[in-house]
C-alpha cells in the first residue's frame, strides 16, 4: 500500500501557541522531582498525565505550568492535523508528543522551533502507520448458502473460525481459544484500514456499527415487528448485555491479537469496609431517602432524575449516548434560567466542584475548568443538533462521567443540609461567579455531609 504521510500544517496563531509551549515545556522549572508530598497532592489521573520517564529508569513530573503547556501544544497540533485525522487520533498526537518530550530530555536537547517540534511529532506518529485488520463476531444474523456479503469495504463472512484459519498471520495456538468456543460459529465482519492502531480501530468500530444498523434497517423494512424481535450487533468494544470479542492484525507484524471479555466492564467489588462506609450517615445513604420519597422537593426531584439518567448512561454501550445522558444529569441540576445555557452550565459545574462540599477542583483551575466544560458541551451540541456520532472520545466520556458523579453527590449533600430547590443552587452559582469577577474567593454553602464516610 502506498504510504501516506501525516500532515500538521500550522497557522500563525498555532505557531505562536507552540512557541510559547516550547519555552514552558523546556524551561528549568518544567520538571519536578517525585516526592511523597507532591504525589499525595495529585489525583491518580493528574499524576499519570504529568509523569515523565527519564534515563536510568528515573521519573519526574511536569510542573503545573509545563502540563498546561503540554495540553495547549496537543490541542494546537490536533487542530492543525485535521486533514490527517483519519490516520491518527488526538490520543496518538499526545502520546507522540510525550515520546518526543522524553527523548529530548534523554539527549539533553530541545526543539528549536514550533516547526521542528511538529516534525518530530509527525515522525513519531508516522512510525505507527500501517494497515490494520479487525475481525469481530456478529450476533443476530446468519448467512445461509452465502460465502460473503460485501458491505462497502467491510465483508460479512459465515464464521469467525473460518476467517482466522485463512488469515495470513502467525498465532499462538492458545490465543483466543476460549473466545472461539463461544463465538467461533458466528458470522464475522472483517475490515482493514491504514492508520495508527487507535485510528484504525475507531474507523472499524464506527463502520461495523453502521453495517449492523443497515442490516437492522433491512429487517425493519421487510419483517413485521422487526424493531423488537431482531438484535443485530457486532461483538466489538462492549456491546450491550455482553462483552467484546474481536481479533486484529497488521500487515507488518502479521501476528494475531485478540481482545475478549464476556462481561461488560470491570466488576465493582464492595468490601465489608466499603459497605460499612456506604451505609454510614452520608450522601450515599441519604440518596435513598430521596429516591424512595413520594413527595419530593424540587431539588430532590431533580436529583432523582439525574440519578436515573446517570444509571442509564452507565448501561448504554454507545459512547455518544452515554455522553449525552451525562449532560442530561447536569442539565437537571444546573440548567439554570437564561439564554446562555453553555455559560450557565460551565459556571455551575465548576462552582459546585470548586466550592461545594466535595471539592474535586481547585480555585487555581477555575478558568481552565470552565473552558473544559464549554468544550465538552460543544461536543454535546454537535451530537444533539447535528447528529454527529463519532467525535466524542472515551476520555471525554470518562471525564464527564466523573465530574457528573461528584456534582450529583454534592447536590445530595446540599439537599441533606436543607436546600429545597434548584433556584437556590443557581443563585449560589451566580454568587460564586460574581465574587470571582470582583476578586472574592469564597461562598457560603450549607454544612457538608460525607459520601458514605469516604470520598472514594
Amino acid at each position: 500500500m502506498k504510504q501516506v504521510a501525516v500532515q500538521i500544517t500550522l497557522t500563525k496563531q498555532q505557531v505562536r501557541v507552540l512557541d510559547r509551549s516550547l519555552r514552558e515545556l523546556f524551561s528549568k522549572r518544567s520538571l519536578e522531582p517525585l516526592t511523597l508530598e507532591l504525589l499525595k497532592s495529585l489525583s491518580p489521573q493528574d499524576r499519570w498525565r504529568r509523569q515523565v520517564k527519564l534515563p536510568d529508569r528515573r521519573e519526574a513530573l511536569m510542573s503545573a505550568t509545563a502540563a498546561a503547556a503540554f495540553d495547549r501544544a496537543v490541542e494546537a497540533m490536533v487542530e492543525a492535523a485535521t486533514p490527517s485525522s483519519h490516520l491518527c487520533t488526538p490520543g496518538d498526537v499526545a502520546r507522540a508528543l510525550q515520546t518526543v518530550y522524553e527523548a529530548c530530555f534523554a539527549k539533553g536537547e530541545s526543539p528549536e522551533s514550533a516547526e521542528e517540534l511538529v516534525k518530530l511529532v509527525c515522525e513519531s506518529i508516522q512510525a505507527l502507520l500501517m494497515n490494520h485488520t479487525f475481525a469481530a463476531a456478529v450476533q443476530g444474523v446468519k448467512l445461509e448458502g452465502v460465502e460473503e456479503l460485501r458491505m462497502g469495504t467491510l465483508r460479512l463472512l459465515p464464521s469467525v473460525k473460518s476467517v482466522l484459519e485463512q488469515a495470513p498471520v502467525r498465532r499462538d495456538p492458545e490465543l483466543g481459544k476460549k473466545a472461539l468456543k463461544q463465538i467461533g460459529g458466528l458470522p464475522c465482519l472483517v475490515g482493514s484500514k491504514y492508520g495508527t492502531y487507535e485510528a484504525s480501530k475507531h474507523w472499524y468500530r464506527e463502520h461495523a456499527l453502521l453495517a449492523a444498523a443497515m442490516l437492522a434497517i433491512d429487517a425493519g423494512a421487510i419483517y413485521e415487528r422487526a424493531a423488537t424481535s431482531f438484535h443485530v450487533e457486532p461483538h466489538f468494544d462492549h456491546p450491550a448485555g455482553g462483552g467484546s470479542v474481536y481479533f486484529f492484525w497488521n500487515d507488518i507484524d502479521k501476528y494475531l491479537g485478540t481482545n475478549y471479555s464476556f462481561v461488560r466492564g470491570q466488576t465493582l467489588k464492595v468490601s465489608a469496609e466499603r459497605a460499612a462506609e456506604l451505609t454510614a450517615p452520608g450522601a450515599f445513604e441519604h440518596a435513598f431517602t430521596i429516591l424512595e420519597k413520594r413527595d419530593r422537593s424540587k431539588l430532590e426531584d431533580a436529583i432523582t432524575r439525574a440519578v436515573f439518567w446517570y444509571g442509564d448512561a452507565h448501561r448504554d454501550s454507545v459512547r455518544v449516548m452515554q455522553f449525552i445522558k451525562y449532560w442530561s444529569c447536569l442539565e437537571c441540576l444546573l440548567g439554570g434560567p437564561g439564554k446562555e445555557l453553555t455559560e450557565t452550565l460551565a459556571l455551575g459545574v465548576v462552582s459546585v466542584l470548586t466550592h461545594g462540599h466535595y471539592m474535586l477542583l481547585t480555585k487555581a483551575e477555575w478558568d481552565q475548568s470552565v473552558r473544559q466544560v464549554k468544550k465538552l458541551y460543544k461536543l454535546r451540541s454537535r451530537a444533539v443538533h447535528r447528529a454527529s456520532h463519532s467525535h466524542v472520545t472515551a476520555q471525554d466520556v470518562v471525564l464527564l462521567g466523573n465530574w457528573t458523579a461528584w456534582v450529583i453527590y454534592n447536590c445530595i449533600s446540599f439537599s441533606h443540609a436543607g436546600m429545597k430547590d434548584p433556584e437556590t443552587l443557581w443563585s449560589q452559582v451566580k454568587k460564586v461567579s460574581n465574587e470571582r469577577k470582583s476578586g472574592g474567593s469564597t461562598v457560603a454553602t450549607p454544612n457538608p455531609t460525607t459520601v458514605g464516610g469516604s470520598r472514594h
